[in-house]
């Protein structure tokens, strides 16, 4: 970037200032060393190199990658940097170190990189202030802040933009009012991720394979274009970043825009995924002490705000495990979207990953607001099925809400015998709808532990049907859900009605199965009932 003579441009070059507020973590100023004044301007970044002549180094931050102030160049280099006028020299060293250093840096700036940055991302970053569009993300939106992020970007582009995370989540998106968008923008932002898998996503895989940012003209479907760019740490996909390109004629200067901003948004990207990460860990830490009922339970009430007269209940949230090829990645995006709905319905709700689920805390009452909120999650992904506590009048009676909760999620996932998957549809079960199942779960638990069943005749059946590959277990189980109705059964099973009285008959005459003994049907539908569902389940 050229200097730039006039003052008001002056106020708009980057400075000192600007370089340690946009990165907190990564530059820190030597306090030991007597600092150029934080107004001090840069105009681009280098990399120390002892053949650079003062023309080259002025104004610029110097990156001395290898430099130590315990080695000998360190002097020269200071020196140099010094004479010639030099915004900084970034150095990877700690402050006891420099501070043995502080007469010959006398004059200059000097900062500390953090010990895990990478170069090369700082290079970036640091470059990127140097464009006007960097320095207002870096002046006007707060570290981590993507939603004023997309803002500001959809403000500078005069378009909408959304940005994504690596796994397809929508983690932020612009909301001006006036700026066009079509039935994909209103689609992602309404269900907070991507429509179509990213691996199956065409224009996704372009936007990853390309160098910098590229336009995707509008299609012949009515769909608009978008200039869209991934984002990257180190070489770490952290993103993307679209923008809906209604004006075909302004892309290359959207493009532009991306290419320029790049580092910035992926300083806040990384700023966000870290502040996600800290406050999930705590609300987790603070969930677990109170569904735990263990002795931090009221200071962990206490911490997570709950007012102690408030009606509080539970919902788990998971998904089959079958269901899914990745089952912690999803659970995260379940955590997301879990996060997104439910401010929607509750002033107030904390949600943390418990084991195979997420479970959320809500200060709610009402099982009817309970049900809707938990009916939209189920309804934002046909995989999802959702569990529900009674509610609890005390926090002390938090946990038992959220073992109802996760014991109704369970029982919701668990397989249900031919009759009742036929007339029943429970992706979202409150306790008290499944009370019985859960019951008869327990009871299956209860009879391992006895050690009654290892050679019943449920046992025997269950076992012939392994070895041949018949169905009699599940025959007889669906025969006596259908209260012994050859022709319901058929039909349940999709076979001939002689098909089920030949069933029936080897039971009866091969097997000596005596179905007419009330007992015996009894024991035969308690054992079938919960042992094939737990054979068959997740």
């Amino acid at each position: 970037m050229s200097v730039l003579k006039d003052s008001s441009q002056h106020e708009q070059v980057s400075t000192l200032a600007d370089a340690l507020h946009a990165m907190p973590d990564l530059l820190l100023l030597a306090r030991s060393v007597a600092p150029r004044s934080g107004s001090s301007r840069f105009t681009g970044v280098t990399f120390w190199d002892p053949a650079m002549g003062s023309a080259e180094l002025r104004d610029q931050i110097v990156l001395g990658v290898g430099l130590h102030p315990r080695r000998p160049e360190f002097a020269l280099a200071i020196e140099a940097v010094r004479s010639a006028g030099a915004t900084a020299l970034v150095v990877r060293a700690a402050e006891s170190d420099l501070a043995e250093s502080a007469t010959a840096a006398a004059g200059a700036a000097l900062l500390m990189l953090d010990g895990r940055a990478d170069w090369a991302h700082v290079a970036n970053m640091l470059r990127a202030m140097c464009a006007p569009q960097s320095r207002e993300l870096v002046a006007t939106v707060a570290l981590g802040d993507l939603f004023t992020l997309a803002n500001t970007l959809a403000t500078l582009a005069d378009a909408a933009v959304s940005i994504v995370d690596a796994a397809g989540q929508v983690v932020g998106y612009s909301t001006h009012a006036d700026q066009p968008i079509d039935d994909v923008r209103r689609q992602t932002t309404l269900a907070l991720r991507e429509a179509l898998p990213l691996s199956q996503d065409a224009d996704y895989r372009a936007v990853l394979s390309a160098q910098g940012a590229i336009h995707l003209p509008t299609d012949s479907g009515g769909q608009l274009g978008r200039v869209a760019r991934a984002v990257r740490s180190a070489g770490e996909l952290l993103g993307t970043v679209w923008v809906v390109q209604a004006d075909e004629g302004t892309a290359a200067a959207t493009g532009q825009l991306l290419d320029s901003t790049e580092p910035v948004v992926a300083q806040h990207l990384l700023q966000a995924r870290d502040d996600a990460a800290e406050r999930d860990r705590r609300t987790a830490d603070l969930l677990h002490a109170l569904f735990d009922d263990t002795g931090a339970a009221r200071r962990a009430a206490a911490e997570l705000l709950l007012p102690p007269d408030g009606t509080h209940t539970v919902v788990c949230t998971g998904y089959p495990v079958q269901a899914v090829d990745h089952p912690v990645r999803h659970l995260h995006r379940l955590m997301q979207l879990v996060k997104t709905v439910a401010p929607g319905h509750f002033s107030r709700s904390h949600s943390a990953i418990v084991g195979h689920h997420v479970a959320t805390l809500l200060t709610e009452a009402d099982p009817a607001r309970v049900r809707r909120f938990a009916e939209n999650l189920a309804g934002r992904d046909p995989a999802v099925m959702v569990g529900i506590g009674r509610p609890a009048t005390t926090t002390t009676h938090v946990g038992q809400s959220h073992r109802e909760a996760a014991g109704a999620l369970s029982a919701a996932l668990a397989p249900l015998s031919t009759l009742r998957a036929a007339t029943v549809d429970r992706r979202v079960a409150a306790f008290d709808d499944v009370r019985e199942q859960l019951g008869l779960m327990r009871v299956a638990a209860v009879l391992d532990e006895l050690e009654i069943t290892d050679s019943d005749d449920a046992a025997g059946l269950l076992a012939l049907d392994a070895a041949n590959g018949s169905e009699l277990s599940t025959t007889l189980l669906t025969y006596l859900d259908a209260q012994q109705s050859v022709r319901t059964t058929a039909e349940l099973l999709h076979v001939h009605q002689n098909t089920i009285r030949y069933r029936l008959a080897a039971l009866r005459d091969d097997l000596g199965v005596d179905l007419e003994d009330p007992t015996k049907r009894l024991w035969l539908w308690l054992r079938l009932s919960t042992t094939l569902d737990r054979r068959v389940g997740p």
